[in-house]
């Protein structure tokens, strides 16, 4: 029979009235245990070894049986042996994708990677907030004025660039209202305070809060008291409902405007040629349509920037991602789960 030594790895070959007896190996000279016999030949035959070698048995059967047997050796099958054991793969690789046919890629949902979306995607939006504008006057793409997420609750004025306000082409387009137009009538252009966004901002912070927070407590030393045991195996809901109640208030003030789109729009609306064509006793139809070009373009004289949309489109992230913790923990079955998207 052929086996491998459990020492040094080497191909032997050990006749069969030696299976159960003391064997020592004549490469390494270790000892091992020869099998026994399986009561049905083996359904395949090992291959043929690189080297063989015979061996001596440590306590012979008898005197007259002779411990050395040895087999001629078996040529290499390759220029080199090989002394690394046989590889347990096995099977046949996956045929070659036919041309044209679907392709097919796997995402796998593992928790220790899936907890730090939420908390991840609520770090962005802050950023957005923090360091990039939300509100904006671009006249032809160029930055006229400004405002940043954090300015938006109390109304703080826009940041404008200086030059394009010196500027009398672009001085009706937008500029900031001075004292003296105040007093002659003219409608204020610059922003008040945002109710929604004063009641968004500490919100977002406390949601943040809660969402590392739920991310990292496996990884903190901390023992739970055994009566927030059943709260905390519904954390990631938790997280889930707050997100979502997060995103509602942001999708509500994006419905009711923000003050500076609100102001620029009626002080544009306020301007002399404007208002003699809103009161004309009997416009025609070229006066309305133009009346209609004209609010139209006051209403979206401030433009919403990217950072708005992506910290929409975060925010559902996070909620998606809690949701989906929530349902990793919570199911029985230990399968990972993975999701196959073919293309």
């Amino acid at each position: 029979m052929n086996l491998l030594c459990p020492n040094c790895q080497k191909m032997l070959t050990v006749p069969e009235q030696y299976a159960g007896q003391l064997m020592k190996c004549p490469l390494c000279s270790g000892t091992f245990t020869v099998p026994g016999l399986p009561a049905a030949p083996p359904a395949a035959a090992l291959p043929p070894p690189a080297e063989t070698y015979g061996v001596h048995p440590e306590t012979p059967p008898s005197p007259s049986a002779s411990p050395l047997t040895a087999s001629p050796p078996t040529p290499p099958l390759t220029s080199t042996a090989s002394t690394a054991p046989p590889s347990t793969i096995t099977g046949t690789p996956p045929p070659p994708r036919p041309p044209g046919a679907p392709m097919t890629f796997s995402i796998w949902f593992k928790p220790e990677v899936v907890r730090w979306v939420a908390p991840g995607a609520l770090i962005l939006c802050l950023i957005f907030m923090l360091f990039f504008p939300w509100l904006g006057v671009y006249p032809g793409g160029q930055a006229a004025a400004w405002q940043y997420a954090w300015q938006i609750p109390l109304g703080f004025k826009p940041f404008v660039d200086a030059d394009l306000q010196k500027e009398p082409m672009l001085h009706q387009q937008y500029h900031t209202i001075t004292a003296d137009e105040l007093k002659e009538g003219s409608e204020t252009n610059q922003p008040s305070f945002d109710l929604l966004m004063l009641f968004y901002w500490p919100f977002f912070l406390f949601t943040l809060a809660v969402t590392v927070a739920c991310a990292a407590l496996p990884l903190l030393p901390v023992k739970v008291p055994p009566a927030l045991q059943p709260v905390m195996q519904w954390r990631w809901g938790i997280v889930a409902v707050v997100n979502l109640l997060l995103f509602l208030v942001l999708v509500l003030q994006l419905i009711w405007v923000f003050s500076w789109e609100e102001r620029v729009s009626a002080w544009k609306m306020s301007q002399p040629e404007v208002v003699k064509l809103a009161k004309s006793d009997s416009p025609d139809t070229i006066q309305a349509k133009t009346l209609k070009a004209l609010k139209g373009e006051a209403a979206n004289l401030v433009e919403r920037t990217i950072y708005v949309k992506l910290t929409v489109f975060l925010e559902i992230i996070a909620i998606a991602a809690a949701l989906i913790m929530l349902g990793l923990e919570r199911r029985t079955n230990s399968t990972p789960v993975h999701l196959d998207l073919v293309l």
